[in-house]
């Protein structure tokens, strides 16, 4: 994301990620039944579609327009608190005070990532770190609606029917902004497109068919710690680009593993 905001747009490098995943997930067409998908598979892989994959990726690359890469991903790891939310909100699921107290000490590490700079006053780019947090609330609803509604699909129909709901609009929304042609004729947007086809065809369509598999086999919660890892990934990708972290990132990510630790067991 941060490497393609360097030729194009938010919106056209959230596009971009959906459309090539769209594009790569193509090659599984022939092998799903659209048409044993009944009209309320459609309604809830709809749900999945556009608030598990279509709004996330424009949530976070707004974000990143604004604040670094490896405080993106410690602000991903706030995605089981909101899972936890999701399912008990919508779907009956019943809080533990594991879970209570996770999901306020999480937040607590994220306002600290949010609002703060080191010497303790406040951070001028917060308002940017708040699309993560709503992001994280979109994926909840995503898995959430997968683990209880979409059981008795398979991970790669479920996969591939969201993405042939969302791909073709952010197809014609490149078109219409001139993406593709820059793309073609640009070095620079070029360059930039060949970075976010990483994303979007390893870090968006094969990943979703991974994690799809995963939820079938596990909770929508325990599925959703796999953000535990993305911080430490995000962190040591974003060092390793030259982006500076301070102690207060550091201790609130340590709260936020620390609350998402206690939103997983089981004890109450």
């Amino acid at each position: 994301m941060k490497l393609g905001l360097k030729a194009f747009s938010f919106t056209e490098v959230a596009s971009w990620r959906i459309f090539l995943a769209f594009v790569a997930l193509s090659v599984f067409w022939f092998r799903i039944p659209f048409k044993s998908i009944s009209l309320t598979d459609w309604k809830y892989i709809s749900v999945v579609a556009i608030f598990g994959s279509g709004i996330p990726p424009f949530l976070f690359t707004l974000a990143q327009t604004q604040i670094p890469s490896a405080v993106a991903g410690v602000l991903n790891a706030l995605t089981p608190l909101g899972t936890i939310i999701i399912g008990a909100m919508m779907f009956g699921n019943v809080f533990n005070r594991n879970q209570i107290g996770g999901v306020f000490i999480g937040l607590l590490g994220a306002a600290m990532i949010m609002f703060l700079r080191s010497d303790g006053n406040l951070e001028g780019n917060y308002l940017y770190s708040i699309p993560i947090v709503i992001a994280s609330f979109c994926y909840g609803l995503g898995a959430n609606t997968l683990k209880n509604k979409l059981q008795h699909l398979s991970p790669i129909t479920i996969t591939t029917a969201a993405f042939t709901l969302i791909g073709p609009p952010t197809g014609l929304y490149l078109w219409y902004t001139g993406a593709f042609s820059a793309a073609a004729t640009i070095p620079a947007a070029t360059e930039a497109v060949a970075y976010i086809a990483i994303l979007g065809v390893l870090g968006t369509a094969f990943a979703l068919v991974l994690f799809n598999y995963l939820i079938k086999s596990v909770s929508a919660l325990f599925a959703s710690t796999v953000t535990y890892l993305m911080p430490i990934v995000s962190i040591a990708w974003g060092m390793f680009d030259g982006e500076a972290l301070t102690w207060v990132h550091g201790a609130g990510m340590v709260l936020i593993l620390v609350g998402v630790w206690l939103t997983g067991r089981k004890k109450v």
